[in-house]
């Protein structure tokens, strides 16, 4: 396994590209890319709170456009952005090329960092094409994810931002008979927003107006995020699915798990919410590595799990222990098991 991290200096509508040339994929299931940069902040209640976009592309054998985050087209939300391809889908000898446009800055140039971990050879820096065009090329869906970011969730299947718990900014719900959103939970006194934050709709699209941000598995604890133990809701559906289907169905495939996880039901919120023990944001086994955060958790509690995970994946250390983290933490901790 190698790990690639560049951290350079991009000016607007340039680009940089790297190219890696796949070695034996046995030992690595899968490739992972991931492209980070610190934004400016944005102005408080804002809906698309991206002040600096960069777009991060890849292309195997010079193929189809693969693009992150779970998108068919360019992300112009998130600051961190990902593309994840199986190794199922590569073989010794492909050339990976990875592609960082300065799609739209509000800085003269923007520094940022770009990691890649797989079974890879040597990395090479291709020259700078010349500006993309805006509309994005035609591309399949790729094997991928993205751990949520500081701009607001999004919805469906978009994952929501990377750096921290937000509220849902299109979140509407009824209270007393007059159309609420999660920014007028911040008005209401304390009394008022406990009750509001009892319904689970409301506690999974509001999680900073609810004060659940912070609330991560505890180390010696079977109770998850949420009150009451670590189980899936037996009432909940997305869709016709309820929680036992969507563990049934993807339990062996984690991207699919990871997407559906991150859905948006009509009446209950994010699927995650409801869906604790499925979407793995609780664990019984007695540390927060067993678990995923759906929050801006980095890293876990236990030092002799998580170092293993984080040099396989850094992602989990310095962006978010997701469930990819997670899963990774199942196949190497022994705590997990």
């Amino acid at each position: 396994i190698k790990f690639m991290k560049k951290e350079e200096t991009i000016e607007n509508k340039k680009s940089k590209v790297y190219e890696i040339t796949m070695g034996n994929t046995e030992p690595c299931t899968d490739l992972r890319m991931t492209l980070v940069w610190t934004d400016q902040a944005a102005q408080p209640g804002c809906n698309r709170c991206l002040i600096n976009d960069l777009d991060l592309t890849a292309q195997v054998n010079s193929g189809n456009v693969l693009y992150p985050n779970g998108n068919k087209g360019k992300d112009n939300r998130n600051n961190a952005e990902r593309i994840i391809i199986r190794t199922s889908n590569l073989k010794k000898g492909d050339k990976v090329k990875m592609n960082v446009f300065g799609a739209n800055l509000n800085l003269k140039e923007m520094d940022f960092a770009l990691v890649a971990v797989g079974c890879f050879g040597d990395v090479h820096t291709g020259p700078t094409p010349a500006p993309r065009p805006e509309t994005p090329q035609p591309s399949r869906k790729p094997v991928l994810s993205s751990a949520p970011t500081t701009a607001a969730p999004t919805p469906q299947n978009e994952a929501p931002p990377v750096q921290g718990c937000v509220d849902d900014p299109e979140l509407i719900f009824k209270f007393k008979q007059k159309k609420r959103d999660c920014l007028w939970i911040y008005t209401q006194k304390k009394g008022i927003q406990k009750k509001i934050c009892k319904k689970a709709k409301i506690k999974a699209g509001c999680l900073a107006a609810c004060g659940l941000c912070d609330t991560e598995p505890p180390v010696s604890s079977p109770t998850g995020p949420g009150p009451g133990p670590c189980k899936d809701d037996p009432k909940f559906k997305l869709g016709k699915l309820t929680c036992k289907q969507i563990n049934n169905r993807f339990k062996d495939d984690i991207q699919s798990l990871y997407e559906t996880c991150w859905k948006l039901s009509n009446k209950n919120g994010f699927v995650y919410g409801s869906c604790k023990k499925t979407c793995r944001w609780c664990t019984e086994q007695g540390s927060n590595c067993c678990a995923a955060s759906y929050g801006s958790r980095t890293g876990c509690k236990t030092r002799k799990c998580q170092r293993p995970v984080c040099q396989i994946d850094n992602y989990c250390c310095n962006t978010l222990w997701d469930l990819y983290c997670q899963d990774i933490a199942m196949d190497v901790c022994g705590i997990c098991k």
